[in-house]
């Protein structure tokens, strides 16, 4: 293989059909390199070294098909939906890479090929920045976007971790969600916003969260006080005497900001059964009663 092509597979992940016939392939000799396994397709006239996609994750396998399809693309499109999605953030769920999605306010017409989806919308300027050089939505619009396709648990995902991240803002997410109240597939998007909090600590945590909403759990703070069964509080990283710290997904307490004072207790008992660990007991604010009031959640 051709070390112009080896340069561009470095790279970029990728080099297209047009580079390698510029270095003096033939259509015939590239085609035998394909057949020979020398040179893998990924998207029609996309090509990549068989090692180094071999050793890609699937999200960056996405993003190598996007860069490929932008370069290949009009000025006008822009990364959006799912791809937008991933430029902005790690924290996703779940989602289907296997298109590529593209948006282009001057298509006449939503379009889908082996691979890539094209889509019609209008882009306000505000709506577009640019990541790693490549154009795409605002992080808010994506979580919005990506919430057409997929189902109210899977956007939570997303909009807890950019929110978490800083990448957008409850104030944004909201416009963003009110810009959109009457697209096709938004019926659960305002639902999503509504539990999305950059207080879920991880992926794992937000699908914990939202599984407690669908179990009928009473609406809580997100950061919650826990003490171990015995009554003795944790103590903090910082090495202070006590912490305020939330329970994770794994049922074990996270380090996390105090919720309020408890006011009332409503606890199981704490004894110590065999074969048991220690249940500990935490403070949650409950919309439907005191603030701080005290639950025992149990390992076992």
């Amino acid at each position: 293989m051709h070390s112009r092509l080896r340069a561009l597979d470095a790279e970029q992940g990728y080099f297209l059909t047009r580079d390698a016939l510029a270095l003096g392939y033939t259509a015939a000799s590239f085609y035998r390199a394909k057949r020979a396994g020398q040179v893998v397709p990924i998207r029609h006239g996309t090509y990549a070294l068989p090692d180094s996609w071999a050793r890609l994750t699937e999200a960056q396998r996405h993003l190598v098909r996007l860069r490929a399809s932008l370069e290949r693309a009009t000025a006008r499109h822009v990364a959006s939906h799912t791809s937008a999605v991933l430029l902005h953030t790690e924290g996703h769920w779940g989602l289907d890479l296997s298109h590529v999605h593209l948006t282009n306010p001057l298509r006449r017409a939503e379009r889908r090929e082996s691979g890539l989806t094209h889509h019609r919308a209008t882009l306000p300027e505000e709506h577009v920045t640019e990541v790693g050089g490549l154009p795409t939505v605002v992080p808010a619009r994506a979580a919005v976007e990506l919430s057409t396709l997929v189902d109210t648990e899977r956007t939570l995902v997303v909009m807890d971790s950019l929110r978490r991240e800083g990448r957008t803002t409850k104030p944004e997410l909201d416009a963003m969600i009110a810009t959109a109240c009457a697209w096709p597939g938004t019926l659960h998007t305002a639902l999503a916003g509504r539990l999305a909090s950059p207080l879920s600590g991880s992926v794992g945590e937000s699908r914990t969260m939202y599984a407690f909403f669908r179990g009928g759990v009473p609406a809580r703070c997100s950061s919650t006080r826990c003490t171990t069964g015995a009554g003795s509080s944790p103590s903090s990283t910082s090495g202070g005497p006590s912490t305020a710290s939330r329970v994770s997904s794994t049922g074990w307490p996270s380090t996390a900001a105090t919720c309020g004072p408890a006011s009332r207790q409503r606890t199981r008992s704490s004894a110590r059964r065999p074969g048991r660990i220690p249940s500990a007991s935490c403070s949650v604010a409950d919309s439907s009663a005191t603030p701080g009031a005290t639950w025992t959640i149990g390992t076992g």
